[in-house]
């Protein structure tokens, strides 16, 4: 584009600015603006200062500021009145400072100079950089000799947090407060009105030691409150000169309201933006402390101790205490565990706090643990309620409670003396609430895993005091593991309608260890051959010497079960050696410690099991025995068994034995129905597998229901016997219990029908349609029907020896 072309549309630009401004403002770009601001400011802003009216002062103020600096030097802290380049304003080295009558006057440079600054401000999120960027903006914009910038503290007291003359004070000098009403600053900040004074120091509301400066005395002052959007006082700015200077006007007083509106909204900006800051570090905080306390679940000392590292960390205070308490109803006496944690040491556990330690007596502690809020001592060297010697040691105190999981009391936490001197604040409670809640947590959490560690000690000991007395001797078992297992044709076991009588006692044992060998347990799962004779004398010492449900019955049914699984091709050649050892285990262990005729005890609540499970009462109680025989060392014949192996045989063993209860029975007599309609088992389905294997059990459980008529007739009065022989100890009267039981014997033919129609024929019919070469089961069970059914009628009554 040639010259006269640039020119034309720079004079086309020239005569349509509203085009001009429309284009910048879709076009420009904020890269463009601050190029074009650094240009401007870098050419005009010595003009800028030139163009306004200097007038030559030091800021070194009128005589007699010598005796100021000596009364006040050890009060105001200093703060520097040199500007950086980069903070946009005159330095304490600048020759003159423009006079506040050309405030008006001030050129279109000076003005982007100033907006400039004014800019930086509302950018600046650093909240001490942006107090000392006011106070030197407000100087600058007022041509003040001075100016202070207090903030509102709880309590009505203002805080000195910026002043471009005060010199440099000691680090280990006190901050300057101001208390409410007192001097030209409190005094509008009370009132919230903007004070002009043009003779301060005739003022009566005026302090010098809190409205005056040491090298500069106060002649005039003009105070102007800083208001908070929602209309309340967030602080003061204070700008005094002395007496060479011109008088403040209404238009500095304007121009510093309109430049305090803007200030306040950087400072809550400011605010806003640590106040983010500090949520996300003290959400980084909680986040480290649910890591540590579940790190450290196993210790309840480490946990503590590192709460209360984190604790100190984040609210800087230099003493902590974790204080618990085990009864909170107590009244007197010290806490029962107490936790300790110094500025200066790091180990401090339950050590002697001398006088600074709490009781549970005391005031402070009774207040917070009834009413479960937090409670901050600003001044505990005056404080009534805690000791001379808790006075001596505390400055500030925040005291919270520890509560657990159930939100009751269990103890105190304390922190005191906070680091830079100040008192607790609404703040620091609501960090502190928070750890003290997880603190509470992962307290309780380990004082239960505490818990639970002792009652499993205490249970490993009462096991080992019941192991001792149910296992059987040593001596005892290498007798039998010594002894000659004759071969199952000798005892007749390698018939169905073995008669479990015609054995002594004693030779059962020998008959039960040759079960497992024709089932090639023993071989086929590498078991303990001494722990099975030890694990065989054990079961048989826990079964009581009743009528019918004792060993002599569990060894019957054991033996059916073998010989079923035996006898049937199917069951023989799907039936894997962990599922034929978990039926022979569930069928030796079916009826342990048997004690009640039907479980009405167990039903009834009187006992704990019931509490546990609402079926199967008695049978888990089978099950629970037999595992603490398993579990006992001696005995443990799976302890060769790789981990999948034992778990999947002790699923079954439960399973098995469950299936011993009529009522699982009934349940899953209709999945055994389908079954048995289509006459086959999908022996890939473990459902199915699962439904025959308790089919296998109920069957051998009823069994003497299948064997000849003798047999089944002794059983049948021996589970007679045995009822009504328990039922007269029985404690528990129900309308069951209540009915007298008749010892016609056409009565019990009569049960004996019905049991025989509902349960017994319909399982040994399905079992028979499912496994071949079984029919025995069935026709067995007819002919015993039929038997009864004539007692029923009244045409046999024989005598039949029970004993």
């Amino acid at each position: 584009m040639s010259e006269a072309e640039e020119a034309a549309v720079e004079a086309w630009l020239d005569s349509h600015p509203d085009f001009f401004e429309d284009y910048f403002h879709r076009r420009g770009s904020r890269g463009l603006v601050d190029g074009w601001l650094r240009r401007r400011l870098a050419a005009t802003s010595s003009a800028a200062l030139g163009t306004v009216q200097l007038a030559p002062r030091s800021l070194s103020c009128s005589v007699g500021s010598g005796r100021l600096l000596g009364q006040r030097s050890h009060r105001i802290r200093k703060a520097s009145s040199e500007l950086h380049a980069d903070e946009g304003s005159i330095g304490r080295t600048s020759p003159a400072m423009p006079r506040r009558h050309a405030l008006p006057a001030l050129t279109e440079e000076a003005a982007t100079a100033r907006e400039m600054m004014l800019s930086s401000l509302l950018m600046e999120l650093d909240s001490g950089r942006l107090r000392r960027r006011i106070v030197r903006a407000c100087r600058l914009l007022l041509a003040a000799d001075r100016c202070a910038l207090f903030l509102a503290e709880p309590g009505g007291w203002l805080r000195l947090t910026a002043d471009t003359v005060a010199a440099e004070a000691a680090p280990t000098e006190p901050e300057v407060r101001v208390p409410p009403g007192v001097g030209i600053v409190g005094n509008a900040a009370a009132t919230g009105q903007t004070l002009r004074l043009e003779e301060a120091a005739k003022d009566p509301r005026f302090n010098a030691a809190v409205d005056e400066l040491p090298s500069c005395a106060t002649v005039r002052a003009l105070a102007a409150p800083l208001k908070h959007p929602d209309g309340g006082s967030i602080g003061l700015l204070l700008a005094t000169s002395g007496g060479r200077s011109a008088a403040f006007t209404d238009a500095h007083e304007k121009s510093l309201q309109t430049f305090l509106a803007l200030c306040s909204a950087s400072l809550r900006n400011s605010e806003l933006f640590q106040q983010s800051q500090l949520e996300t570090k003290r959400n980084e905080v909680l986040l480290d402390l649910v890591r540590i306390t579940f790190e450290h679940m196993e210790n309840l000392e480490l946990l503590v101790n590192n709460i209360l590292q984190y604790m100190r960390l984040i609210t800087r205070c230099t003493w902590c205490q974790i204080l618990l308490i085990d009864d909170p109803s107590s009244a007197e006496g010290s806490f029962d565990r107490v936790f300790e944690l110094l500025a200066d040491e790091a180990d401090g556990t339950d050590k002697s706090a001398g006088g600074g330690r709490l009781l549970i007596s005391s005031e402070i502690a009774q207040s917070v643990l009834s009413s479960g809020e937090p409670l901050i001592v600003p001044r505990a060297e005056s404080d009534s309620r805690l000791t001379p010697a808790e006075r001596s040691r505390i400055r500030s105190l925040l005291c919270l409670p520890v509560r657990n999981a159930l939100s009751e009391p269990s103890g105190l936490c304390l922190l005191m003396n906070p680091a830079d001197g100040r008192a607790f604040s609404e703040s620091d409670a609501n960090l502190a609430e928070a750890f003290a809640l997880f603190c509470g947590l992962g307290i309780h959490s380990v004082r239960q895993r505490e818990l639970a560690e002792t009652a499993q000690k205490r249970q490993r000991v009462a096991l080992e005091v019941l192991g001792y007395h149910a296992a059987a001797g040593q001596e005892e078992a290498q007798r039998l593991a010594r002894s000659l297992v004759p071969s199952a044709r000798y005892f007749g076991i390698d018939q169905l309608a073995f008669d479990e009588f015609s054995v002594p006692e004693g030779d059962t044992l020998l008959c039960s260890i040759k079960l497992f060998q024709e089932a090639g347990l023993l071989a086929a799962l590498q078991l303990d051959y001494r722990a099975l004779c030890l694990w065989l004398l054990s079961v048989h010492k826990n079964y009581r010497p009743l009528l019918h449900h004792n060993w002599r019955h569990a060894f019957g049914v054991a033996h059916c079960a073998c010989r079923l699984a035996k006898q049937s091709p199917e069951l023989s050649s799907h039936l894997s050696p962990l599922e034929q050892l978990a039926v022979l285990v569930a069928a030796l262990c079916h009826d342990l410690d048997h004690q009640d005729p039907d479980g009405f005890g167990q039903r009834a609540g009187l006992d704990p099991l019931a509490e546990l499970y609402s079926s199967s009462v008695t049978e888990r109680r089978h099950f629970s025995r037999c595992i603490m025989l398993l579990s006992l060392e001696g005995c443990d014949i799976l302890a060769r068994l790789p981990q999948a192996q034992y778990s999947a045989c002790i699923s079954l063993v439960e399973r098995c034995i469950l299936a011993t209860d009529l009522r699982q029975h009934f349940e899953s007599r209709p999945g055994l129905q389908r079954q048995a309609q289509t006459g086959r088992v999908d022996w890939s389905s473990k459902p199915q597998r699962d439904l025959l294997l308790g089919l296998v059990m109920t069957c051998s459980d009823l069994g003497t229901f299948a064997k000849p008529w003798p047999q089944h007739r002794r059983v049948a009065q021996l589970v007679t016997d045995q009822y009504r022989q328990l039922s007269g100890r029985a404690k528990v009267e129900s309308s069951e219990n209540a009915k007298d039981q008749s010892h016609d014997l056409s009565l019990l033919a009569e049960q004996h029908v019905a049991f025989i129609k509902s349960v017994c024929l319909p399982a040994f019919e399905m079992l028979t349609s499912l496994c071949d070469n079984l029919e025995e089961l069935r026709s067995g069970c007819q002919a015993n029907l039929a038997e009864w059914a004539a007692l029923a009628a009244g045409n046999e009554q024989p005598q039949v020896d029970s004993k």
